[in-house]
């Protein structure tokens, strides 16, 4: 509008709060990602092996039920420190192939088309950019990882009495632990790749090649060289080894939760710096 005419005036409407400002980002960027039926067909998947595990909990505890399918309770899955490794360990698998297709587009995109200067222009900084983009990823991997691993282990809590709750107590923080830990590592190297990587097919490529030839050369090295701290280098190995721990599982792992953890922590304080020094309002090319 020209100025002389000065009918403009400020904006007089309810202010969103700063705390949850970063929050408008996976808002909109969930009605892109569920327009796509194959995202929204995949989401709904993610959640098949925890029903069938409420569905296996609940038959341990009604006869009728097992009678009616003609099934033996001992010819059931146990309900044990093994069965919820296996729920966190297939859950952890989905959540992998969920972001490889969600995460690496999140920031390519606003890099290509120069966006980032119309978030930083807005009451948002650099890291409630960041936090937005990667809790797009955190909000739906939460969905079907640890929300319904507590929820289906408090399930068991309540049929099964206190005295399931007092053996097995600390299972509940291993998997709530262990999940966090391993779908913030998955969202900090998507928005990493996503963000170095501006082509999404060569992100994609990156990401699911970066398990597995971690894993390949992980493997490479401790039987070259039969050392433990090979297993180091595989972040799929590095999160068995913490729901291992945390879980009690019978089978150790062959590194210490301590070393994993150290681990853990410098990929994130890379994956930090990485985007740090890639997320800005604007790139001097000299």
């Amino acid at each position: 509008m020209a100025v002389f005419e000065q009918s403009y005036s400020l904006y007089s409407g309810k202010l969103t709060p700063s705390w949850s400002r970063f929050l408008i980002i996976p808002r909109h960027a969930y009605r892109e990602i569920f327009r796509s039926k194959i995202n929204l067909s995949f989401f709904l998947a993610c959640f098949i092996y925890p029903f069938v595990s409420l569905i296996l909990i609940y038959l341990h505890h009604n006869s009728s039920a097992l009678q009616m399918l003609d099934l033996k309770i001992n010819n059931l899955i146990a309900i044990d420190s093994i069965f919820f490794y296996r729920l966190a360990y297939l859950q952890g698998i989905m959540s992998y192939l969920f972001t490889l297709m969600v995460g690496p587009d999140l920031v390519a995109r606003d890099l290509t088309n120069n966006a980032l200067p119309l978030y930083l222009c807005r009451p948002l900084s650099r890291t409630e950019y960041v936090l937005g983009k990667m809790s797009t990823v955190l909000i739906l991997l939460s969905a079907f990882t640890w929300l319904p691993a507590t929820l289906l282990f408090f399930f068991q809590v309540y049929l099964e009495g206190s005295q399931w709750w007092m053996s097995n107590y600390f299972m509940l923080s291993g998997l709530i632990f262990g999940n966090i830990v391993w779908i913030v590592m998955i969202a900090l190297l998507s928005q990493v790749i996503s963000a170095w990587v501006k082509w999404k097919v060569a992100a994609r490529g990156l990401m699911f090649g970066l398990y597995f030839v971690s894993s390949i050369v992980s493997n490479v090295f401790y039987e070259i060289f039969e050392v433990k701290w090979a297993k180091l280098l595989s972040i799929g190995e590095l999160i068995r080894t913490v729901w291992r721990v945390t879980l009690q599982h019978p089978n150790p792992p062959e590194v210490s939760i301590w070393s994993a953890i150290t681990v853990i922590g410098l990929v994130y304080i890379i994956c930090i710096c990485l985007l740090t020094r890639r997320v800005r309002a604007y790139e001097v090319i000299s």
